[in-house]
């Protein structure tokens, strides 16, 4: 159902649509679909969306109950809850338990939904018809970072790539170690690491920007895995790999690496290399905890995106060093 709307450029995620499509699968999924589901439009994605799992009618249930007026309950119970007419609970307790019951079981879906189609066309149409503060409050713009967080050479790559901005306000506050250098210019700096990124490295932003992540290898850096990693990234596909990196004091630790490319629609050429790194834990419970939140991140990123920043050329000035 999803290819039969619309055509692939509406379909395909743009540069706006990656702090939406970030933000939205990191919120908690029940109220999301509460505000989403309040309107018209959005009950309309989602209800075509579950269809697919015969769960549309909840859609346009849920949509109703929550518009719901005083007085409309036993109205909502006829249409849809025949079945409870003779409970001994009130009209507006049934429709209120049933609401609940239904925004959790849509809820199992959601992820499904975001790696659907049908939610980049949802995402462009509601930034397109709703107002600003409507738009922000379902994380549909980035926010623009006061002009004091960044300067220099962060400065301009901030002000002239707008994708770079909408992945630095979805990313800025998560746990995980993000890196995204920029594909297109020469030498593939780094264009943008999270907080979470010093933290592992012992690297400030303002130190990396502009370097190639190489400079994080040393003596015992496997070049089997740093030559895995580099076909991975010319083959244009995801890798996961364990490298020996070096903090910034000097101690060594084991870097699991995820590297992702983000393909322009238009040129089938990588723009972006979206990398996670993670602390190497041998302990199950931990390992098993970084691959399923290194998994969850991964399902966040599009693999192809529309992007509306022009590609940029070598008089931009930034060559990767170090």
């Amino acid at each position: 159902r999803d290819g039969d709307e619309g055509d692939g450029e509406e379909s395909t995620p743009s540069e706006e649509d990656l702090f939406s499509r970030a933000m939205w699968a990191r919120s908690d999924p029940e109220p999301l679909l509460r505000r989403l589901l309040a309107l018209p439009i959005a009950t309309v994605a989602l209800r075509a969306h579950m269809e697919d799992f015969f769960e549309g009618n909840l859609c346009t249930f849920c949509s109703c109950a929550i518009g719901m007026h005083a007085g409309d309950a036993a109205t909502l119970m006829d249409r849809f809850l025949p079945e409870l007419r003779d409970s001994s609970s009130s009209a507006q307790d049934l429709v209120q338990s049933q609401l609940e019951e239904c925004i959790q079981k849509l809820a199992v879906r959601w992820q499904s939904f975001l790696n659907s189609p049908s939610c980049a066309r949802l995402v462009r149409r509601l930034r397109s018809t709703l107002d600003a503060e409507s738009a922000r409050r379902l994380f549909l713009l980035a926010p623009e970072p006061p002009a004091s967080d960044a300067k220099g050479l962060a400065t301009q790559l901030f002000s002239s790539r707008h994708w770079l901005r909408a992945l630095a306000a979805a990313w800025d506050e998560d746990p995980t170690a993000v890196a995204i250098a920029d594909a297109q210019l020469p030498g593939v700096p780094l264009v943008y690491v999270n907080p979470a990124f010093e933290q592992l490295t012992g690297y400030t932003s303002d130190e990396v920007v502009g370097r190639n992540c190489r400079f994080l290898q040393g003596p015992e850096t496997s070049r089997a895995a740093v030559s895995e990693l580099t076909a991975a990234i010319q083959r244009h596909t995801s890798c996961t790999v364990s490298l020996a990196n070096y903090h910034k004091a000097g101690s060594g630790f084991t870097n699991s690496v995820t590297v992702l490319p983000i393909l322009d629609v238009v040129t089938g050429e990588p723009r972006i290399h979206f990398s996670l790194s993670q602390r190497y834990s041998v302990a199950p419970l931990a390992a098993a905890s970084q691959r399923l939140a290194a998994e969850k991140i991964q399902a966040t990123i599009p693999r192809v995106v529309r992007f509306l920043t022009p590609t940029p050329s070598v008089s931009d000035g930034v060559v990767a060093v170090g």
